[in-house]
């Protein structure tokens, strides 16, 4: 499996973790009135979690976006050469 592949799958994973991470943020702001200290800093802790993920996803994005500008550009290079 080439690394375009594992990134591709790597990055589908990090968005389903996402959604996951999302919808428990979501809850806890829906009972942001009712949390506990403890329940704060799991709401804190979530949240930072969804930032984490998003800006992993984007970093893989630009990986991606690199690996494929990188294909295209010998792709082009080699039909230069034999065309």
């Amino acid at each position: 499996m080439d690394e375009l592949s594992k990134l591709t799958i790597l990055r589908e994973k990090l968005k389903l973790r996402l959604e996951r991470v999302s919808e428990i943020v979501e809850i806890d702001t829906l009972n942001k009135s009712s949390l506990t200290k403890t329940g704060f800093y799991h709401f804190g802790y979530n949240s930072g979690m969804k930032r984490a993920i998003e800006n992993m996803i984007d970093e893989i994005d630009d990986i991606i976006y690199s690996i494929e500008k990188r294909n295209v550009e010998r792709l082009e290079e080699m039909e230069k050469y034999n065309g």
